[in-house]
């Protein structure tokens, strides 16, 4: 099936770089740097280098966070997947939406 067929080293380059692309001309992403970053620049330094401090430091934790997230599902994803996998689902998606019925029942309305 096509479950069990494993990503290729082209694969995973071309899934890279399409990410990286969608990413880099996404214009969320570039109205968060312009509005985000210039707040933290002095004024007293040079600009540029701190800019490019700041998107170092953004680009590091960010790249984390993601090999984090990428880590976890490759652990969890043999346990998703078949009829025990049906079952883990259902109950990880039930928790989600109940979690998610707490939160917004405790939600103070403004």
């Amino acid at each position: 099936t096509a479950d069990d067929t494993a990503p290729t080293a082209r694969d995973a380059r071309r899934g890279f770089w399409q990410g990286f692309m969608v990413a880099a001309t996404n214009p969320k992403l570039l109205l968060f740097y312009a509005a985000f970053f210039p707040q933290f620049v002095s004024l007293e330094a040079a600009p540029w280098t701190q800019l490019v401090l700041l998107c170092v430091s953004f680009l590091a934790i960010q790249i984390a966070c993601d090999s984090t997230y990428a880590l976890l599902a490759s652990r969890l994803a043999h346990r998703l997947r078949g009829p025990r996998g049906a079952r883990w689902r259902q109950k990880l998606t039930g928790a989600f939406l109940i979690g998610t019925g707490i939160g917004l029942a405790m939600a103070r309305r403004s």
